[in-house]
């Protein structure tokens, strides 16, 4: 585990899955078959942030039964065949050397049986005994030392194949002394970030290798990758779920959302918008989540699916175009809020939609792209005047004159009063402040 794998003892719970990580906590103490168990997760869905979480509940809990050890899978694609990994977090967790010395050379003969030290033996012992009678050139010749090749590597093979059962067996044993007193938990993250090959050699190991009294694995990964991980490594006839879960007894999808009291759910992206905001020394004193901007941004997070990741680099964004623009985000006058819902939107598809965005420079159309972020396409029949998505959409449906696009219900002219309360700039000002915003944030203008 190095040290960017460290963890700080934390009691911040963004999304209050507090209550979540303790029940986990105690099925994990419990003599429950529930190990290897599964936390599902979308990417960037705060899976780590949640795996720490529990990590530092139960290292602080008072009489805690399991003793958890985090390995970042990821990390350890390219150190070698999983066991290494597995064993090296284990003895992490043990504090008695003799206890590490006794694991590592019972793990010694495991960790030589592979292909390719087999496959070095063989040609060796065949470059001795073909070059120990140089006149031995012919097919009969080339035929017997082939044959004894065969036999020696059998035999050796089979040598090793028993030392390696033993070993295993003794293994296998000393882990479970190990974890007599207090069960081990090894979390293992980011496997569906390695390579297919990979994933499928850590899910084998530990079924074969750790299935020991006393130690349990948590999975946190994005379900749907580890599916197309057992497809790449086995193709499409075999049925990846079926096969995947050989390796997982337990499985259970990270919630994406919190009940707020009053409020309602909120979406952990939104939720991590917020915090990510007020955290920004550039726009925590902004007027981007207040009201009918923070509506907007909401609607583009949830249309969109964007996950944490994601939300902070919208952030990111934002606070270039705050930096750029001499502080845009920071008016106090309410006519200049539908320049502001323009100035985000811009900035949103800079962000997200660059190449489209930066089109739009040269000539193409906007509101396609307008349609596009917002995942809307119509004017809503009710209540639409107070909503900044249908303001924003109206604005520049007017701007095209596109009729059609207007219901019997909300008349043209009642939309052009209801955006002119919005706007303080005409029709065919608009388009240029939000290209202008896409020109700055491109840092040509």
């Amino acid at each position: 585990m190095g040290n960017e794998d460290k963890f700080y003892v934390t009691t911040r719970d963004d999304f209050n899955l507090g209550p979540i990580a303790e029940k986990i906590i105690a099925l994990l103490e419990q003599d429950i078959k529930a190990s290897p168990l599964l936390i599902e997760g979308g990417w960037g869905s705060g899976k780590t942030e949640f795996c720490k979480h529990i990590i530092n509940l139960s290292q602080n809990k008072i009489g805690a039964k399991i003793r958890p050890v985090y390995i970042n899978a990821f990390h350890a694609d390219n150190a070698g065949p999983p066991i290494l990994t597995l064993l090296a977090a284990i003895l992490e967790l043990l504090s008695k050397e003799e206890d590490r010395e006794k694991i590592r050379k019972a793990a010694l003969p495991i960790l030589r049986l592979d292909t390719t030290t087999l496959g070095k033996t063989a040609v060796s012992w065949v470059s001795e005994q073909y070059t120990a009678s140089p006149k031995q050139n012919g097919k009969k010749e080339i035929q017997l030392v082939s044959d004894a090749m065969a036999d020696h590597m059998i035999e050796s093979m089979l040598k090793d194949h028993e030392q390696v059962r033993i070993s295993i067996l003794a293994l296998q044993k000393l882990l479970a002394a190990a974890a007599r007193k207090k069960t081990i938990v090894l979390f293992v993250d980011e496997l569906d970030r390695c390579l297919p090959h990979f994933t499928m050699l850590m899910l084998k190991t530990i079924q074969h290798l750790f299935d020991v009294p006393g130690i349990k694995f948590v999975f946190i990964a994005n379900a749907q990758q580890l599916l197309a991980s057992t497809t790449h490594c086995y193709g499409t006839e075999i049925d990846a779920q079926r096969y995947l879960d050989k390796f997982i007894r337990y499985r259970f999808q990270l919630p994406t959302a919190t009940n707020h009291n009053k409020q309602g759910p909120q979406l952990h992206a939104q939720s991590h918008f917020l915090a990510t905001v007020k955290s920004s020394a550039l726009l925590k004193n902004s007027i981007i989540v207040k009201g009918a901007l923070q509506e907007f941004i909401f609607h583009l997070i949830e249309v969109n699916q964007h996950a944490l990741r994601e939300v902070e680099r919208f952030v990111v964004y934002l606070e270039v175009y705050q930096s750029l623009s001499a502080g845009k985000f920071n008016t106090n006058d309410s006519h200049d809020v539908g320049v502001v819902l323009l100035a985000i939107l811009a900035v949103y598809c800079v962000c997200f939609l660059p190449e489209k965005a930066n089109a739009t420079l040269s000539g193409d159309a906007v509101l396609p792209l307008i349609e596009q972020a917002l995942k809307k396409d119509y004017l809503s029949k009710h209540m639409g005047y107070h909503n900044p998505v249908d303001i924003v959409l109206a604005l520049f449906y007017l701007s095209d004159n596109c009729t059609g696009k207007f219901s019997s219900g909300n008349t043209v002219s009642e939309w052009k009063s209801r955006v002119a309360e919005w706007f303080s700039v005409d029709y065919p000002t608009h388009k240029p402040l939000f290209q202008d915003a896409i020109r700055l944030m491109s840092m040509h203008g």
